[in-house]
C-alpha cells in the first residue's frame, strides 16, 4: 500500500508538471502568433491632440512589426471614464487601451462607484509616452520660479489669476498653494485654447497644463515656464528645473500616457507587446518628430510602468487628503 501511494504521488506530480509545461507552451505560441486579425488601439483622447499623435505613430510602426494594421479608435470625454468602461466589457484579445493615468490613478480617488475595477480590469503593458507638465506665467510678470510666484502671491494675495487643464495640473498647483499659504484666484475654463490666449495677453498670469499646450505662446516670448511638475527634466527644455530641484518635491504631476491589456492578458503577450513598444520609442524619427510636440516616447516595461501607475495613485490620495477633497459621482 505504501509504494502504491508513493507511485500515486509521484504520478500526480508528473501530470502537475506535465500540466505547467503544456500552458505554457499554449500561452508563448498564442504569444508569437498573435495579432490574427486588425488590432484597435482605443483610447479617450481626442483625434488631433499630441498624445493621440503619438499613438498614431506608434500605431503605424506597430502594424509593421505585427503584420496586421493597427487602427487608433478616440472615444473621448467623461475623463475618459466611459471609454475606460467600454475597453473592459469588450473582453476583445485584440483591442489595446492607450490613456493618461487618470482613469486608473486619479479616478478612484474623486469619483465613486466607477464602472470597472482600476487594479484588476486591465493589464498595464507599457508606459509608452511621457506628456510633460510645467507651471507658467505671462512674461510681463518678470517671474523666473516658483520661489519668485510664492513671494509675489503672498505678497499680493487674490490678485493673481490663475487656469490649469483638469485633473492632475489642477491638484497639483492646488496643493502648491495650500501648503505655501499663497493665495490666488482660480479662474475656470472650458477649452485649453481660450486659457492659452488669455495667459499670453495676461488676463491670466498663471496656466498650469502640458508644456506642448504651451508651446505656441512660449515660442512668441509671451509665457516663462517657472518649473516642470515631473520627475525630471525634458529633452526640448532641459534648462527647466523641475519643481522637486526648485524646493517644492510634492508639488508633482507626472503626465504620461501608457497601453493597457485585456484583464488576463497573458505575461508573455504582454512583454512581447511592450518590447515592440520599447524599439519603436527608441527610433531617431519618431522622438525628433514627438519632440515638435513635447512628447517623450518612452516605451517603459511593465514592471516600471506598474511602478509609476502606484506611485502616481498614492501621491493624488496624499493630495486629495491634503485639499479635503471629497469623492463625487462618477459621470
Amino acid at each position: 500500500m505504501r509504494d502504491q501511494f508513493r507511485l500515486a504521488m509521484r504520478l500526480a506530480a508528473h501530470l502537475a508538471i506535465s500540466a505547467s509545461c503544456l500552458a505554457l507552451t499554449v500561452n508563448m505560441s498564442a504569444a508569437q502568433g498573435w495579432p490574427t486579425r486588425t488590432v484597435k488601439l482605443v483610447t479617450p483622447q481626442p483625434a488631433g491632440t499630441a498624445i493621440d499623435t503619438g499613438f498614431r505613430m506608434f500605431a503605424d510602426r506597430l502594424a509593421k512589426k505585427w503584420g496586421h494594421s493597427v487602427i487608433v479608435e478616440n472615444r473621448p470625454g467623461g475623463d475618459g471614464i466611459p471609454a475606460t468602461a467600454a475597453f473592459v466589457a469588450a473582453r476583445d484579445d485584440h483591442a489595446l487601451y492607450g490613456s493618461p493615468g487618470y482613469p486608473f490613478t486619479i479616478a478612484p480617488s474623486v469619483l465613486d462607484k466607477l464602472p470597472y475595477d482600476p487594479q484588476n480590469d486591465v493589464t498595464p503593458v507599457s508606459l509608452m509616452l511621457d506628456t510633460p507638465l510645467m507651471v507658467s506665467a505671462n512674461a510681463a510678470l518678470g517671474l523666473n520660479s516658483l520661489a519668485d510666484l510664492e513671494k509675489l502671491a503672498k505678497n499680493q494675495p487674490g490678485k493673481l489669476n490663475w487656469a490649469s487643464t483638469a485633473g492632475l495640473p489642477n491638484f497639483a498647483f492646488n496643493y502648491f498653494l495650500k501648503t505655501t499659504g499663497a493665495d490666488m484666484a482660480y479662474v475656470p475654463y472650458r477649452d485649453a485654447a481660450s486659457a492659452l490666449n488669455d495667459v499670453g495677453e495676461g488676463r491670466i498670469q498663471i496656466y498650469v497644463t502640458s508644456y506642448g499646450t504651451v508651446l505656441p505662446v512660449l515660442q512668441t516670448g509671451k509665457l516663462k515656464v517657472l518649473a516642470m511638475l515631473g520627475g525630471t527634466r525634458i529633452p526640448i527644455a532641459p534648462d527647466i528645473p523641475t519643481s522637486s530641484e526648485a524646493g517644492y518635491p510634492k508639488v508633482r504631476a507626472d503626465g504620461f500616457a501608457g497601453i493597457f491589456g485585456v484583464k488576463g492578458m497573458v505575461s508573455e503577450l504582454r512583454d512581447r507587446i511592450a518590447a515592440d513598444i520599447k524599439a519603436v520609442a527608441g527610433e531617431t524619427e519618431v522622438r525628433e518628430v514627438l519632440a515638435r510636440s513635447a512628447i517623450v516616447p518612452r516605451g517603459l516595461p511593465t514592471a516600471e510602468f506598474q511602478q509609476i501607475l502606484d506611485h502616481q495613485r498614492t501621491h493624488v490620495t496624499e493630495m486629495l487628503a491634503a485639499l479635503g477633497l471629497g469623492r463625487k459621482p462618477a459621470p
